[in-house]
């Protein structure tokens, strides 16, 4: 299985990244545009994307099947609260035994993911991991299909969720003191 481990201070360092990382707003530039020229330039773009649009749909109906498999025998996400210093642990995810298969992704596409969720949350009262959500078996189906003879191109999407068990959450009243707790003093922090 894959082991994950995220603290809080982790979780301040992705966001900082990703701020960072974010598009920063473009200085407007003063600039003289022809009236005339404008919207020839627009239906000039128009008209190469509905070609490259109506290409690659071409391209896509005469490709082959593609079918691809993966399997991934588990993986666990541990959380831990780190801003006191210590590392408190807090909520354990773990997924067994998923599975999923992709296909037909040239011309649409077509995936399937079977897994099993299971998390713990730790009570700090007993120093123990206790049952959040009880194992649960489900599937994820997704669907993505072109449109017929749209242009651009258009696309169908369906996403089919389904278990065959009843999704069963323990949510004790120490569980939710407990997150709030942490949630009050993460967002004083920020």
């Amino acid at each position: 299985p894959l082991y994950i481990t995220m603290s809080y201070r982790d979780i301040k360092f992705f966001i900082a990244i990703g701020k960072h990382m974010a598009p920063k707003k473009k200085a407007k530039l003063d600039a003289v545009v022809d009236s005339e020229t404008k919207p020839i330039q627009v239906s000039k773009r128009k008209k190469a994307q509905q070609t490259i649009d109506t290409s690659l749909h071409q391209v896509n109906k005469k490709s082959p099947h593609q079918k691809i498999s993966v399997f991934l025998g588990g993986a666990c996400l541990t959380f831990v609260d780190d801003i006191s210093g210590s590392n408190i642990p807090l909520a354990n995810i773990r997924v067994h035994g998923a599975s999923s298969k992709f296909k037909d992704w040239a011309s649409s596409f077509k995936s399937k993911i079977r897994f099993k969720l299971q998390a713990d949350y730790y009570n700090q009262l007993k120093s123990s991991w206790e049952p959040l959500v009880e194992p649960w078996e489900n599937q994820i189906r997704f669907k993505q299909e072109p449109i017929p003879e749209s242009h651009p191109i258009l696309y169908n999407r369906e996403i089919f969720f389904a278990s065959e068990e009843v999704l069963q959450i323990n949510a004790t009243k120490t569980c939710i003191n407990q997150t709030i707790a942490t949630a009050k003093s993460w967002s004083a922090d920020l």
